[in-house]
């Protein structure tokens, strides 16, 4: 078994393994390996044999269905050498580039390949899937570029391609002369570009706060002079919504939070008043207006632009080419900046 082998042993049957890793990737071969590593027997040859496939296509290894998992993404190129997603298959497959996957996948041929039909829709998809990128990960090395760039970036591509943004841009835009809206490959206008939600109303006015906060503001400035001659109209002003907040605050949702706030002020507002009646120094404490809590936004389903939005929050992007052309823009010459921005090549 893998999991018995000597150091020498291991490093020859991990070459033998890794030869056709693009194929567990196209089947998603997520229990390749096995959890104490013995889906993997060795023969007296030294010959390496994956003995369990049951992970493969559509099952999971104890028979269960992958469901949304089994798709036309083959992300296990990625998966399967990432410890935090399959510690054991990151262990035999971790240190392969997609470089070194990548060549494998351009000299694969699955034209002969017999299945069911819907399976075989289902891995002509997930080849065509590999295969594009293969052929970016190959053209971005040709370039010159670092492995770790073309890594994320077409990581990235396959996160795009899951999440369904690559698949809604049009194939092309086109023009009229005089018109102002383009129109897709199908003559249909196209701006899912832009949120398709009507633009956020402007909150109403307060009617409480003005009239609070003003009250607040000349009792504590006559008490602090020491006279103790407040502005009575501008006092009356804010204990006149006294009866508005008592009636809003037996209620529920944002209304009564709100009015609940206002008649704690209310109360620093009569308390200063009779301090300031008895002639006996005070400060009302620092009030605030009210703010409703922030709405924790939803997955957007809406525009591109909205849904790309989501997709970088949850998986981050590949920007370290621009960061480090930007880190090099100070102050240094020509060449220096070209130099900056070549960081992110090999």
């Amino acid at each position: 078994m893998l999991k018995s082998a000597t150091p020498d042993q291991r490093d020859a049957l991990l070459a033998k393994l890794r030869e056709f890793f693009h194929v567990d990737g196209l089947l998603g071969n997520w229990d390749v390996i096995g959890l104490a590593k013995d889906n993997i027997l060795v023969d007296a040859a030294g010959l390496p044999w994956r003995i369990d496939n049951g992970g493969s296509l559509r099952f999971r290894a104890m028979g269960g269905l992958k469901n949304a998992d089994w798709n036309e993404i083959p992300d296990e190129l990625f998966t399967l050498r990432d410890a935090a997603k399959n510690a054991q298959t990151s262990e035999i497959f971790g240190g392969m580039r997609l470089t070194e996957i990548s060549r494998k996948i351009e000299g694969m041929d699955i034209a002969a390949l017999q299945a069911p039909d819907e399976i075989k829709a289902m891995l002509d998809a997930r080849w065509k899937n590999m295969n594009d990128v293969a052929t970016k990960a190959l053209d971005m090395e040709h370039d010159g570029w670092r492995d770790s760039y073309g890594e994320s970036l077409c990581g990235h591509i396959f996160g795009l391609r899951k999440a369904g943004i690559s698949a809604d841009l049009p194939k092309e835009l086109n023009q009229a002369v005089g018109d102002v809206m383009v129109k897709d490959e199908n003559g249909k206008p196209w701006d899912d570009l832009r949120t398709t939600k009507a633009a956020a109303a402007t909150p109403p006015a307060d009617p409480y706060w003005p009239n609070i906060l003003g009250a607040v503001k000349t009792l504590n400035n006559h008490a602090a002079k020491g006279d103790f001659s407040f502005t009575k109209t501008t006092v009356d002003a804010a204990l006149q919504h006294k009866s508005a907040l008592q009636k809003l605050a037996k209620g529920k949702g944002d209304s009564a939070k709100q009015a609940k706030h206002y008649l704690v002020q209310i109360s620093h507002i009569e308390a200063g008043i009779a301090d300031s009646q008895a002639k006996k120094p005070f400060t009302i404490p620092p009030l605030a207006a009210w703010a409703a809590p922030a709405k924790i936004p939803t997955k957007s389903t809406g525009s591109l632009i909205e849904r790309l939005r989501d997709y970088i929050k949850a998986n981050g992007g590949e920007y370290q080419a621009v960061t480090d052309w930007k880190a090099s823009q100070a102050g240094v010459t020509g060449a220096e900046s070209l130099a900056g921005f070549a960081s992110a090549f090999s």
